[in-house]
């Protein structure tokens, strides 16, 4: 594999694109899961949301990816207790 290639998912593949500017993803200050995300080409770290016209950055989203994770680890430790009642 030459020093050009990579092992990384188009990023078409992973998102629903609007057009080139935009792209749905989840707001991390509107949490509005199909919002319209501009990511700032200049500084690749920094976003814009269309919907709450909130801006935000890579690390408030590894945050809601973080917080999200912990939910998901919670969700699955409660779905093996049995029911009380």
């Amino acid at each position: 594999m030459s020093t050009t290639e990579t092992n990384a998912t188009p990023l078409a593949q992973l998102v629903e694109p609007l057009d080139r500017k935009q792209i749905k993803l989840l707001c991390p200050k509107c949490h509005d899961c199909e919002a319209a995300v501009q990511v700032n080409l200049y500084c690749p770290s920094d976003f814009h949301c269309l919907e709450c016209d909130e801006e935000f950055t890579a690390a408030d989203v590894q945050e809601v990816i973080e917080a999200t994770a912990r939910w998901t680890k919670t969700l699955t430790w409660l779905s093996t207790m049995p029911d009380l009642d």
